[in-house]
């Protein structure tokens, strides 16, 4: 069986026909309308519509952007795309997606381009600790690269992932690139990778080439650290602990990123006893000056402590909060004070 996460759709183009399927008659009628308006037919037969037409993208594309269609539409309306002389058959359901999936998959070019080429860099953030005066790891960040060069920012990436559901996708490459180039630029030290829980659909299945690429690579697993991000949209509590299981159980390190930053966060700590936190910026920035902020680190650092939990204050800028957090018995730091993210590792600690 062929993970997902390996698999990259096939993308509307040409001629062909589409076949699309309503949750009631309201929706079908309202996209009959909608069609009308644009010049199409479609022949009905019973509850389906199909359209044939020269350009099954430029129709998709008109479709997704007519100003009718609201986002549950979007996301209730389905179709499937055959291909000129493609017959109907039962393994056509497998193929069957909502508009708003077609949409996101046809505006997706940038990431697209990213993993039919592999096309993706990895960057390298020092992850210091003050009390030593040392860099002792580095967090890997990705960034995507046109054919020209010119980047494309995680975020876009991110964004255009979720629309065309290659969240899966984009998780492997990003781990697999992460490992390798960090191998490639001989990083010393944690190797810190971000993931998202809901880019893993099964633990040993999705995640067994990342064991297999550590092996093979060399790379001691208690290395590798693994940082669930976005911990506010987190809604399986019993998925996410079954990954960091596969994770611990093969020796690798995990933690729970943006710590603070809402009450989600709180709840995966209880849960799943990270062997790190990393306290959110938005806490950090200024946090000399707020007493408010001085509370809630204090009550995650009396946290950490009492149960052998690590750790990490992100996003420190000035000298000022570096101070603060040095008084408060906090040493593990990441931000701009300290170097930025690199292609190059930084070896020498500023700040």
């Amino acid at each position: 069986m062929v993970c997902t996460c390996r698999q990259l759709p096939g993308i509307p183009s040409g001629a062909g026909k589409i076949m699309f399927t309503f949750p009631d008659e309201i929706f079908r009628e309202n996209f009959i309308t909608v069609l009308e308006e644009l010049n199409h037919s479609a022949e009905q037969v019973e509850d389906l519509l199909t359209i044939i037409t020269d350009d099954t993208a430029r129709l998709i594309r008109e479709l997704c952007a007519h100003r009718y269609f609201s986002e549950l539409e979007m996301l209730s309306i389905n179709a499937v795309v055959l291909q000129p002389g493609e017959a109907i058959s039962f393994s056509l359901l497998n193929k069957l997606k909502s508009l708003n999936h077609w949409g996101g998959l046809l505006a997706a070019d940038d990431l697209l381009y990213v993993l039919n080429h592999r096309a993706l860099q990895i960057v390298f953030q020092p992850l210091v600790d003050v009390l030593k005066g040392e860099i002792y790891g580095y967090e890997c960040l990705m960034r995507g690269l046109r054919a020209d060069g010119s980047v494309v920012g995680p975020e876009t990436l991110l964004e255009q992932a979720k629309n065309a559901n290659l969240l899966f996708n984009l998780d492997r490459l990003a781990r697999e690139m992460a490992l390798h180039q960090a191998v490639a630029a001989k990083v010393q030290g944690r190797i810190s990778i971000n993931f998202l829980p809901t880019a893993i659909y099964n633990p040993e299945m999705c995640l067994r080439d990342t064991v297999s690429w550590a092996q093979k690579l060399g790379i001691d697993p208690a290395r590798i650290m693994f940082e669930v991000v976005e911990t506010e949209n987190v809604k399986d509590f019993t998925h996410l602990k079954s990954i960091l299981d596969f994770y611990r159980k093969k020796g690798f390190k995990t933690a729970l990123d943006d710590m603070g930053s809402g009450y989600a966060g709180l709840n995966l700590l209880a849960e799943l006893l990270p062997d790190l936190i990393k306290i959110d910026r938005t806490l950090i920035q200024n946090i000399h000056q707020l007493p408010i902020k001085q509370s809630i680190v204090s009550a995650l650092a009396a946290i950490s402590k009492a149960n052998n939990i690590e750790i990490l204050a992100e996003g420190v800028e000035t000298e000022a909060e570096r101070d603060y957090l040095m008084a408060q018995g906090i040493s593990k730091m990441q931000g701009y004070l300290f170097g930025k993210p690199s292609a190059v590792p930084q070896l020498q600690l500023l700040g």
